[in-house]
């Protein structure tokens, strides 16, 4: 938690938790992402691992997986919990440079934990317009939303702008036992 704590303090408006996502936030998460048919998988924002540990152990062979944290303090952490994962410093709207790198064109599931009740409107567009770039037809966007924040305004007008970018959007059941309460968002590119 210490972590979490230290990076909420000095970057606020880029560090959404206050801890690590529980292991029902991330069960509820992997379930959701249908990963057995996945080719291609994303992460922005993986802070300290959590979520990715659990996509390494259920990637489907030969997948593609690669995670994209701008917390450098985080992006370390990353690596040195998940040896061997791809970890890429830069913002999640450069996702379309790193899938270049790997020779793909696009990406089929993308799991997101960045703090979208923190970020300004334009920040919001400019990360959902590159996800959706980014992702297949019929691929799926994953993202946790923090039950306080989603009423502050900036999470109000998130969940509102998912339905510019996805026309199937569906909110798993409320995580309680989760520093904060969650659910996740399983959007789907028609």
């Amino acid at each position: 938690m210490l972590p979490f704590l230290k990076q909420a303090i000095l970057h606020p408006k880029s560090t959404g938790a206050i801890a690590q996502s529980s292991k029902r936030l991330i069960d509820a998460t992997i379930n959701s992402a249908k990963l057995d048919s996945a080719r291609a998988i994303v992460e922005f924002g993986p802070g300290s691992g959590a979520v990715t540990k659990e996509i390494l152990r259920n990637l489907p062979k030969n997948a593609l997986f690669f995670t994209i944290e701008k917390n450098p303090d985080f992006a370390k952490l990353t690596k040195k919990n998940c040896p061997g994962v791809i970890v890429y410093e830069d913002s999640a709207s450069n996702i379309k440079k790193y899938l270049n790198i790997h020779k793909s064109k696009a990406c089929d599931r993308i799991f997101s934990e960045l703090p979208w009740a923190s970020f300004e409107e334009w920040q919001q567009d400019a990360i959902l317009n590159a996800a959706h770039a980014a992702l297949d037809k019929g691929g799926i966007f994953l993202t946790s939303a923090y039950i306080p924040c989603v009423y502050f305004s900036k999470g109000k007008i998130f969940g509102k702008k998912l339905k510019n970018y996805f026309s199937k959007i569906s909110k798993t059941k409320i995580i309680w036992r989760n520093l904060p309460p969650a659910f996740i968002y399983v959007c789907i590119k028609q």
